[in-house]
C-alpha cells in the first residue's frame, strides 16, 4: 500500500486538475523536459512497479502456455 501512496502523492496534481487539463489540452505538468523526467520517472517506476508485477504475474499466470511451432 506504501507504494501506491507514493504513486499517488507523484501524481495527484496532475489528476486533481483533470477537468481543466482536457478543456484546455495542455499537461498538467512537464514531465518531458529532462531534467524533471530525471526526477519524476524512476520515482513512479519504483511506485508502480511492485503491484503491476504481481498483477502481471497472476494474469499471466491464467494464460494457456503457447507452445513454438515445429521447425521445418
Amino acid at each position: 500500500m506504501g507504494t501506491m501512496a507514493q504513486a499517488m502523492s507523484l501524481t495527484w496534481d496532475a489528476w486533481k486538475d483533470l477537468t481543466e487539463v482536457v478543456k484546455s489540452g495542455r499537461s498538467a505538468e512537464a514531465v518531458n523536459v529532462a531534467e524533471k523526467a530525471k526526477e519524476f520517472f524512476p520515482k513512479l517506476v519504483a511506485s508502480i512497479f511492485p503491484g503491476n508485477f504481481a498483477a502481471s504475474k497472476a494474469a499471466v499466470s491464467n494464460l494457456p502456455e503457447k507452445r513454438a511451432p515445429p521447425n521445418p
